[in-house]
């Protein structure tokens, strides 16, 4: 019997497009730091802890964009192969992709797509380094190999109770340290600090995802050990709150040492009545119907959330 051909919707589906934010949107904060940077540094203002950046490779920001975003795309499809395999994802589970439960692809099929999306970032990413000098070219290959590892070992840390930890380093951490170096040639931490709020509404996506699933994802699988399974939902409720508003206070934070322009967290401010709407609905997290689409939902508020920050990084320069 003769396979039925794939649409492009469902191919696109496939790699959870909601989701693509944790990515994106980091990289955009990234780039638009470097904007920040780099015209400060032309008024004679650098930036604390940045300081005078002269050259700036802004196709190589665009390509670190995609490549992040891609990256992700591989990411979500091992994700959703080995919570199908594991017996995790079933067809009574919440918010779950559909492709492979509804048996729309076979599962060696979304296997093979994760390794066509990853073999695509390390094309870009081989392409960016090999027109770098020695030291700068095997930085980013090894930011690069971080972030391919913990994308491939991202469900068996979850499973482990690392999820959190994995999805802070790579969206909170590691994206806007590579798309600031790649366009500036700097391997600065300061960039972290601008990325970090952002970074920590990512990690709410999972927590939101993974206190809805707590009873189906335990019971589907006994090994499996998410933060909310291991240690309860309250905890994690908290959590939730707690990395929000740590993420507006760090932008205060920013301000106040001078690393962004007091725009970005004024702006930020736009986005309290969104949070606060999400604290809300975590706060009813002991039923999983109550927050059936909170993660989808934050990660809207990333998108918000970020194009603030984004907007204010680019405001802040001009003033």
């Amino acid at each position: 019997m003769a396979r039925r051909k794939h649409t492009m919707k469902e191919w696109f589906l496939a790699v959870n497009p909601w989701s693509l934010p944790a990515s994106a949107m980091p990289a955009l904060v990234a780039i638009s730091f470097v904007f920040f940077c780099k015209l400060r540094a032309c008024n004679g203002s650098p930036v604390n802890g940045v300081g005078e950046i002269y050259e700036v490779n802004w196709l190589f920001g665009v390509l670190a964009f995609f490549g992040a975003v891609i990256a992700q795309m591989s990411g979500n499809l091992f994700n959703d192969y080995f919570d199908y395999k594991w017996g995790v994802d079933v067809s009574e589970s919440y918010g779950v992709n559909r492709s492979l439960i509804d048996h729309i692809f076979e599962p060696n099929t979304i296997l093979a797509y994760g390794f066509s999306m990853a073999a695509v970032v390390c094309i870009l990413g081989f392409a960016m380094a090999f027109s770098l000098p020695s030291v700068q070219m095997w930085i980013l290959i090894a930011i690069g190999f971080v972030g391919i590892l913990l994308s491939f070992s991202y469900t068996y840390l979850k499973y482990k109770t690392l999820g959190d930890v994995v999805i802070f380093v790579e969206y909170g951490l590691l994206i806007s340290l590579g798309v600031f170096f790649v366009m500036t040639g700097k391997l600065n931490a300061t960039v972290l600090l601008v990325s970090v709020p952002t970074g920590l509404w990512v990690v709410n996506i999972l927590n939101a995802n993974n206190i809805r699933d707590r009873f189906v994802d335990g019971k589907n699988n006994p090994k499996v050990k998410t933060a909310p399974i291991a240690f309860g939902a309250k905890p994690c409720i908290i959590y939730y709150m707690v990395c929000g508003i740590a993420a507006y206070v760090i932008l205060v934070a920013d301000a106040v040492f001078g690393i962004v322009s007091w725009m970005v967290p004024v702006l930020s401010l736009v986005s309290i009545p969104l949070a606060i709407k999400n604290f809300k609905k975590i706060s009813k997290g002991y039923d999983p119907g109550m927050i059936s689409k909170l993660d989808a939902e934050t990660a809207q508020f990333v998108v918000f959330f970020s194009l603030l920050v984004v907007v204010g990084n680019f405001a802040g320069a001009m003033i």
